[in-house]
């Protein structure tokens, strides 16, 4: 996999200033997370730029309500849809069964009021493993989660089958949010084996965006090449291969 497909940038910013920097990051990033389904958006960074392109959902209500909404996002083919896991089976059961093309991804998250500092009790612990366990069962293999929500699902061996989509992917010399136990680092997301790292926009808005993307990019390079030369257990053949034979970015 080569590591521009690993890093996906989350956009919350209206289209105008999107605008401004998406052009740079081609080359740099194959993905944009949007967080909320815009369709001038979509059609600007998909047919303009030649991005791909995820879409953060609301998959809530009755099966037509939920068909109509998918059918809307289908048009403009985007590379994946999220569905809240907490939304239940019925919605992430109809999202698996209609995509072909693109990728289903359940969101594991928690009550608003247990995301303070500190460790999860054990009742949320229990709440995150049943949604992700009811997103397995739905046929989504795909979770995207927190940091902290993810170091609860990797304490179980149930979900090592898993695909994970991280967010809170924070690079070692930008200044951390608020909540640093709920962030984690683009080397601690490799060796835990995580295929995609979201990244938020405003980790590049310190300074040149062109000079932050390439540093994310060069400091991910040299951790996957010695990884991959010291433990193989960690990558995919697919992705050993490549960085052996110097195909990385």
């Amino acid at each position: 996999m080569n590591l521009a497909d690993r890093l996906i940038v989350s956009l919350q910013s209206p289209i105008e200033q999107v605008r401004q920097f998406a052009p740079s990051l081609r080359g740099f990033i194959s993905t944009f997370l949007l967080e909320e389904y815009d369709s001038e958006m979509f059609e600007y960074l998909r047919n303009d730029l030649g991005f791909h392109v995820m879409v953060n959902t609301k998959l809530i209500g009755d099966p037509e309500k939920i068909n109509e909404e998918i059918d809307k996002m289908l048009l403009n083919s985007p590379k994946m849809i999220t569905v809240l896991a907490r939304t239940g089976q019925a919605s992430m059961k109809i999202l698996r069964q209609r995509l072909i093309d693109t990728t289903p991804v359940a969101i594991i998250d928690t009550p608003v009021a247990s995301n303070g500092a500190g460790q999860f009790p054990s009742s949320v612990c229990r709440v995150i493993t049943n949604q992700a366990a009811l997103a397995k069962q739905s046929g989504i293999q795909s979770l995207m989660c927190s940091p902290k929500i993810f170091r609860v699902l990797r304490s179980t061996k149930d979900f090592n089958d898993c695909q994970f989509f991280i967010t809170g992917i924070w690079p070692s010399w930008v200044v951390l949010p608020t909540d640093p136990e709920n962030t984690m680092s683009v080397q601690g997301a490799i060796k835990e084996r995580v295929k995609y790292l979201i990244i938020d926009e405003q980790v590049f808005n310190q300074g040149s965006l062109k000079a932050e993307i390439l540093k994310v990019l060069k400091r991910m390079d040299n951790v996957l090449k010695k990884v991959a030369e010291k433990d193989t257990a960690t990558f995919d053949k697919e992705d050993i291969a490549s960085y052996k034979q110097g195909q990385s970015v």
